[in-house]
């Protein structure tokens, strides 16, 4: 999870401020998070955030299974910016997704990776078409 979160932080970050994660478990990952990073040389944040500038949160359908001082500290509900997020992305594209994991297993990682992009660029058309669908309608 660290070196995911740093990584994808310094990619195109210059001006990059602050910055949001949300994790299933943030309320225990994040505690040893700036150790960890200050104990790893090859783990850095972008020097453009400081460290005041970093929000953890959890995603709302995992929040409820947490104790109620998680909800306080790592609602998204609360946090400035984060308007309407449920921080649940990867769990909505898993039933589309399943429907293809079978043919999956027998590819290459090559092959499975394009395969994945190309159901994940179909699942997000959808979803913008079907956005504009209802918006006209309305």
């Amino acid at each position: 999870m660290d070196y995911s979160i740093c990584k994808g932080s310094s990619f195109n970050s210059q001006e990059l401020q602050s910055l949001l994660i949300i994790y299933d478990v943030c309320c225990q990952w994040r505690k040893r998070f700036q150790d960890r990073l200050a104990a790893n040389k090859g783990l850095s944040l972008p020097d453009s955030i400081p460290t005041n500038g970093i929000e953890y949160a959890v995603g709302k359908f995992h929040l409820s299974a947490h104790v109620q001082q998680c909800y306080v500290t790592h609602t998204l509900n609360y946090i400035r910016g984060a308007g309407q997020l449920d921080g649940e992305l990867m769990e909505t594209i898993w039933g589309p997704l399943k429907g293809i994991v079978q043919s999956m297993r027998s590819m290459s990682f090559e092959h499975r990776r394009e395969a994945l992009d190309h159901q994940i660029r179909d699942h997000n058309w959808r979803k913008l078409v079907s956005c504009s669908t209802l918006h006209h309608i309305q």
